[in-house]
C-alpha cells in the first residue's frame, strides 16, 4: 500500500468528518425548530426607518437589534407552542414533521432553550431602551395568550395575529425614537388583518382536502373558507383606502418632495394583495403568506417597483414634468 493510500485510509477512519456532519445535521434541526425562516417577519421593524426617512447608522443598527430581539422571543414562543400542541402536531399531516413532534429534539432540551432565548431577547431589548423592552414583553404576553387561548377563538385569533404584526412596526418606531404615525397604524392593522385571514384561508383549504373540519375546538369549519376569503379581500381594500387617504393628508406632503407619485402604489397594492388571495384559493400557497412572498419572484418585482416609486417621490426633481405633477 502506498503512502497516499495509507493517508486516505486513515482519513476515512477519522471520526472528525462524521462528527462534523452530525453537528451540522443537528444545527439544521434546531434551526427548523427555532423557525429561523419566520424571522423575515421581523423585518417589519424597518418600516419606521423607511416612513420616517431615518437612513442613518444609528437607526439602522437599532433596527437590526430590534429585529434580533423579536426573533429570539418568537423562537422561544414557537418552542412553547410546539410543546403545547405536541399531540395534535403528531396527528397533523405536515406538522408531524416538526423536530419536536418527530422526536428529533428531546422535550426537555427544547424547554431548556426557552429561558435562554428569552434572556438573550431581553438583554438585547434593554440595550436599546427600557420602553422597547416593554414592547418585547408585551409581544411575549400576546404571543403566549395566542398559544394558550386566543387561537381557539373564531376571528379573535386573526385580530391578535394582525396586532402581532403591527406591534413589530410599533417596536421599530420605539427603537429609533420616532413617533408612530396614526396613518401607519391604521394601514398596518388592515393590511396585516388581510394577511392573517389569507393564512387562515390556506389552512382551511389544507384541511378541506383531508375531508375534515380543521379546528373543532377553535371555532372554524371547512365551510367558513368563503367568509374568511371575503373578509381578507375587504381588509385589503380598507388598507388601500387608508393609504390613499394618507396621500391626501399634510403628513405625506411634508415627507415627500412629490407625494403624487405615491398614488401609483395604490394599484400595485391592489394587485399584490388580491393576487395573494387568489393564489391562496388556488392552493398554490402552503406557508405563511409573508414567508411565501419572500420566495415569490413577482413579489420581489413588486417590491422593486415600489422602491423606484418611493425614490421618485422623495427626490427633488427639477424637470418640467416633475414640477407639473407636483
Amino acid at each position: 500500500m502506498t503512502s497516499s493510500n495509507i493517508v486516505t485510509a486513515k482519513q476515512s477512519r477519522s471520526p472528525f468528518p462524521s462528527m462534523m456532519a452530525l453537528h451540522q445535521k443537528r444545527l439544521r434541526i434546531w434551526l427548523r425548530q427555532l423557525r429561523v425562516h419566520q424571522y423575515v417577519k421581523n423585518l417589519l421593524v424597518f418600516v419606521p426607518v423607511i416612513t420616517a426617512h431615518e437612513f442613518n447608522a444609528d437607526a439602522l443598527t437599532k433596527s437590526f437589534l430590534a429585529a434580533a430581539a423579536f426573533s429570539l422571543c418568537a423562537s422561544a414562543v414557537y418552542i412553547l407552542n410546539d410543546w403545547w400542541d405536541l399531540q395534535a402536531d403528531r396527528a397533523h399531516p405536515t406538522k408531524q414533521f416538526r423536530p419536536l413532534a418527530a422526536g428529533k429534539i428531546k422535550v426537555r432540551d427544547a424547554l431548556a432553550a426557552i429561558p435562554v432565548l428569552l434572556t438573550a431577547s431581553a438583554w438585547i431589548a434593554l440595550s436599546i431602551s427600557g420602553l422597547f423592552a416593554i414592547i418585547i414583553a408585551a409581544y411575549f404576553v400576546m404571543t403566549t395568550a395566542y398559544t394558550f387561548l386566543i387561537k381557539r377563538k373564531l376571528i379573535a385569533d386573526v385580530v391578535l395575529l394582525a396586532m402581532l404584526y403591527t406591534i413589530r412596526v410599533i417596536g421599530g418606531a420605539v427603537a429609533i425614537s420616532v413617533p408612530i404615525s396614526e396613518w401607519l397604524l391604521y394601514f398596518s392593522i388592515f393590511v396585516f388583518a388581510s394577511l392573517a385571514l389569507v393564512k387562515r384561508t390556506i389552512e382551511l383549504f389544507d384541511y378541506a382536502d383531508l375531508g375534515k373540519d380543521p379546528y373543532p375546538s377553535r371555532g372554524y369549519y371547512a365551510s367558513d373558507v368563503g367568509t374568511v376569503t371575503a373578509l381578507a379581500a375587504a381588509a385589503s381594500m380598507n388598507a388601500v383606502t387608508v393609504f390613499a387617504l394618507y396621500l391626501s393628508s399634510s403628513s405625506a406632503a411634508g415627507l415627500y418632495a412629490h407625494p403624487k407619485f405615491l398614488y401609483l402604489l395604490c394599484p400595485i397594492m391592489i394587485f399584490w394583495l388580491f393576487r395573494l388571495i387568489a393564489l391562496a384559493q388556488r392552493k398554490i400557497i402552503h406557508d405563511d403568506p409573508i414567508v411565501f412572498a419572500i420566495k415569490d419572484r413577482v413579489s420581489w418585482m413588486t417590491c422593486l417597483v415600489t422602491a423606484v416609486i418611493l425614490l421618485l417621490a422623495s427626490v427633488k426633481w427639477t424637470c418640467d414634468y416633475a414640477i407639473c405633477i407636483s
